[in-house]
């Protein structure tokens, strides 16, 4: 008997772990906008060491990990990996760029459809066929989404281009996500970490030189790339095994009202009512999807 209460406050407190570390995941990838606001640099010169830094604390991660589990710290690929290292780059790139031309909270809207991108190529790529819910959701947030873009090629801090470019971010973690679900064994913070190092590759030549970056705009970047990038994946990636999936995705949705909140606080970026509207229909869409999905794991 005392074991069994033992084990139950085991997985109690695992869990409680689980739901904080998330919950701090969502928190620190929501200040991707705070960061982008607060440096007043270039795209090509925050993206280059953005990666840098964001890429050094990613291996930093992965040599503990792989101390602490007992494995080598770079593992294979295979294709399925270097096809995630490419979607990477491109994602994270177009993230930036897309903070950097449209309004934050236009960019989480946005990335708030990513379970409805996902569906479709699941289905079509493994056969893995959505329910009617996610079908219904899906054409929720695609309206929520028309919404949010009306107009905004004409609204003050908003652009189509920049939302294409969400739209693009968007999709290559659609396609990661199916790549990483038919081939679960892919080594994602590794290939998380090995595409920072690209992207700065790809874009340190157009960047300005490291002599015009102030000292406090050098550690502003260390801090986007410690906290938005490797503490947010390094403690989802650890958090996500102590809970159900469906509660992990409801506390990764935070990060939509979280984002733009900062920005207005710090920054005095309001949201359009475009932006509220369409974001509002797509919040309800995800949630009753979630919400869906919990209720089946528990049948």
């Amino acid at each position: 008997m005392t074991d069994v209460v033992q084990t139950t406050g085991e997985a109690r407190s695992r869990h409680r772990l689980g739901l904080v570390m998330v919950t701090a995941s969502a928190i620190f990838w929501s200040t991707g906008g705070f960061f982008t606001r607060l440096i007043p640099l270039d795209l090509w010169t925050t993206l280059a060491w953005r990666g840098i830094f964001g890429g050094l604390c990613i291996l930093l991660f992965m040599a503990w990990d792989a101390k602490a589990q007992g494995r080598r710290l770079v593992r294979p690929m295979g294709w399925p990996g270097l096809t995630v290292t490419a979607l990477n780059t491109v994602g994270m790139m177009a993230f930036i760029g897309s903070m950097k031309l449209t309004a934050v909270a236009d960019v989480t809207v946005i990335y708030a459809t990513l379970p409805f991108m996902t569906a479709p190529i699941a289905w079509f790529w493994f056969k893995e066929r959505p329910s009617p819910r996610t079908l219904v959701a899906g054409l929720l947030a695609i309206a929520g989404v028309a919404i949010m873009v009306s107009g905004a090629s004409s609204s003050r801090g908003s652009s189509l281009e920049g939302c294409s470019l969400a739209f693009l971010m968007t999709a290559t973690m659609a396609a990661t996500t199916s790549i990483t679900r038919r081939y679960p064994g892919v080594p994602m913070i590794q290939a998380a970490g090995l595409a920072c190092f690209i992207g700065s590759l790809i874009c340190f030549p157009m960047s300005g030189p490291a002599s015009m970056i102030s000292a406090l705009d050098f550690v502003n970047l260390a801090l986007f790339g410690l906290f938005n990038m490797a503490l947010g994946l390094a403690l989802y990636m650890m958090g996500a095994k102590y809970i159900p999936a469906a509660e992990a995705a409801l506390l990764s949705i935070l990060e939509t009202p979280l984002a733009p909140l900062w920005v207005w606080l710090f920054f005095a970026e309001i949201p359009r009512n475009a932006t509220l509207w369409g974001g509002a229909v797509v919040l309800v869409a995800v949630l009753w999807q979630i919400l869906g999905d919990a209720r089946r794991g528990r049948a």
